[in-house]
């Protein structure tokens, strides 16, 4: 792996995707155990639900760090409010 460099992305500099999921990995599972935060996974959540929320999670830090664009949105046209459709 080459030196980081100041000039590297934010992403790159905390070490891109592997490392971002690794940390939404810990990361969640302490959250979920906090007693201060425990009333909001309360309710029975899904398999699915859970990897979704991961995803959601790694989607949005890696969006903030200046990573490749995981989040795509289409633009369609309609009446007077404009609606996005993920892809």
């Amino acid at each position: 792996m080459p030196p980081i460099t100041a000039k590297d992305s934010l992403y790159s500099r905390l070490g891109g995707y592997d490392a971002i999921a690794a940390v939404a990995d810990d990361l969640l599972p302490r959250l979920r155990s906090d007693p201060r935060l425990q009333r909001f996974w309360t309710s029975p959540r899904s398999i699915d639900t859970n990897n979704r929320e991961r995803q959601l999670l790694v989607d949005f830090i890696s969006a903030s760090a200046g990573g490749p664009g995981a989040i795509a949105a289409i633009p369609i046209l309609g009446g007077l409010h404009h609606h996005y459709v993920r892809v």
